[in-house]
């Protein structure tokens, strides 16, 4: 029993290694696309904060996140 206890540690841990790291890479994303539309449009940072909070509350709630009710699709 302590060997399955451990290989499920070293699955989770895994997992959570490879959330850590999509986690930075959106990260690193999204702060390149801020920066890249605050150059190249003139937006400010009141702007684009003000949008967030926009897209935040269209779940309802003000928490941070985007809910699942919320369309993340793109139109083309």
């Amino acid at each position: 029993m302590f060997a399955k206890a451990e290989a499920e540690a070293r699955t989770l841990q895994n997992e959570v290694r490879e959330m850590s790291n999509k986690l930075n890479r959106l990260t690193l994303i999204s702060q390149t696309m801020w920066e890249l539309l605050r150059e190249r449009t003139g937006l400010t940072n009141a702007e684009i904060v003000d949008k967030m909070h926009e897209i935040d509350l269209r779940d309802g709630v003000a928490d941070g996140k985007i809910g699942p009710s919320v369309n993340t699709q793109v139109s083309p």
